[in-house]
């Protein structure tokens, strides 16, 4: 299909780009600051700063969880949400001027993720949900959960710190 093949393509892409962004996932990791208005905010952040909802980080100055994701980008968006809900691997976006119930936006589009996760540009291992920002189920070893897109990556590659 066309998103396996982009899928492929941009492995290709980000396995020959050395890391660059903070190995320290934050407010301000890979270069992003995590800031939005209340319209594109998918409701208050948790009391330690963390969202529920994926692809979504805290800003912590505002209590707002923002889209980390890239929804500017139309070869990131895979269409209308159906009744508020989107595909595996795709965040939910209520992106200004666009569909009434939101957009799904894939989450390989947040800056970096390749580089953090390459479990989900794998096609030889499946990718790991975090349960309640941990990760452990699944049968494989030394994850970390990578909050913003809900997935357990090695935890050589980063901190689980917000």
């Amino acid at each position: 299909s066309l998103t396996m093949i982009l899928q492929s393509l941009l492995t290709l892409t980000l396995l020959s780009i050395p890391l660059l962004y903070s190995s320290v996932i934050d407010k301000t990791s890979f270069n992003i600051k995590v800031d939005c208005d209340e319209s594109l905010a998918m409701g208050e952040c948790t009391w330690d700063n963390k969202c529920r909802e994926l692809g979504y980080m805290c800003d912590s100055e505002n209590g707002l969880c923002c889209p980390v994701v890239d929804y500017t980008q139309d070869k990131y968006i895979a269409g209308p949400a159906l009744d508020g809900k989107c595909e595996q691997g795709f965040a939910l976006v209520k992106i200004p001027g666009g569909e009434e119930g939101g957009e799904c936006v894939n989450i390989i589009s947040i800056p970096g993720v390749g580089n953090i996760c390459p479990l989900i540009l794998s096609p030889d291992i499946p990718t790991v949900q975090c349960e309640d920002w941990k990760c452990g189920k699944g049968g494989i070893e030394n994850l970390t959960c990578f909050q913003p897109a809900n997935i357990c990556c090695p935890d050589q590659n980063f901190e689980d710190e917000y």
